[in-house]
């Protein structure tokens, strides 16, 4: 499975490497044995007739159909010239018990979900040692700015030092607390424990009460790049996710996205609008 790119892409995530170098101890240690993360799990072939007997989310695929079933268009560069691209992935069920996202993972990677927790008790080792805890700290509030920025640099979003620790202590417990959600900060920090890239495909807004009305834009959907790890220790190939958002209030829900065995080639990083997914 290869990533299939575009230049301003490929600048997105130059920049990236050069704005978050190589430099944490324990993220460097390699925390899966060599080649366990390298997997990619792969459905079997099967018809319309039997895909009923296939473990798949349908809820999942008829929400992000026009993501994970998805042609560029014609007109594309990335296309002129070169034999059509097609995508297909399928959502398979993950536990919606606040493991769903290492679930997710060990389900893309291995076929089965994190039943014992060994992918989050990696993500909790990375949170518990100090000095790569400072340093993802110092990723993390540098987004927070970017956010802040991004956002026009409203007093309204504008946190102060303590806000800022404070919520990074809830980020930090939420990965001790085996049914806490994990938010899109933990998906880079498993690239990182994977070192490999994730791929999260998602809707783009949380909606309202009503479930009618877009409420504020998901932070979740993008492209997540394990920028501080050495390139020599990195896997380039990507596994793909799915994040389906709620009501505001609930936290949403990751499922596993795979393809059929020898079909799947190619990962959009583009949405269903043919946008850029960010790279984070």
């Amino acid at each position: 499975m290869v990533l299939e790119t575009k230049q301003p892409i490929l600048d997105q995530m130059k920049k990236a490497k050069e704005a978050k170098p190589p430099t944490s101890p324990l993220i460097l240690q390699l925390l899966i044995p060599k080649g366990m993360a390298q997997s990619t799990f792969q459905l079997p072939v099967v018809d319309a007739g039997t895909r009923e007997f296939l473990p798949l989310d349908e809820e999942v695929n008829r929400r992000l159909l026009k993501q994970i079933d998805w042609s560029p268009p014609g007109s594309e560069p990335l296309t002129r010239g070169l034999r059509p691209l097609k995508t297909r992935l399928f959502a398979m069920r993950a536990k919606g018990d606040g493991n769903c996202l290492p679930h997710a993972v060990s389900l893309s990677l291995w076929g089965h979900g994190d039943n014992t927790l060994v992918l989050r008790s990696l993500l909790k080792e990375v949170f518990q040692d100090r000095p790569s805890e400072a340093i993802l700290f110092s990723v993390w509030c540098k987004e927070q700015k970017r956010v802040n920025e991004a956002a026009g640099g409203s007093a309204s979003i504008k946190m102060t030092a303590g806000e800022l620790q404070a919520e990074w202590r809830m980020l930090m417990e939420a990965v001790k607390t085996p049914s806490a959600h994990l938010s899109s900060f933990h998906v880079f920090v498993f690239a990182h424990v994977l070192r490999r890239p994730i791929v999260v495909y998602g809707e783009t807004y949380v909606y309202g009460a009503n479930n009618s009305e877009a409420f504020v834009p998901s932070d979740m959907p993008g492209i997540y790049l394990p920028t501080l790890q050495h390139q020599d220790k990195c896997y380039k190939s990507a596994i793909a996710v799915a994040y389906t958002c709620p009501v505001v209030g609930r936290a949403g829900h990751f499922s596993p996205l795979v393809g059929m065995s020898k079909q799947l080639k190619y990962l959009p990083l583009v949405d269903e609008h043919g946008k850029n997914l960010p790279v984070r």
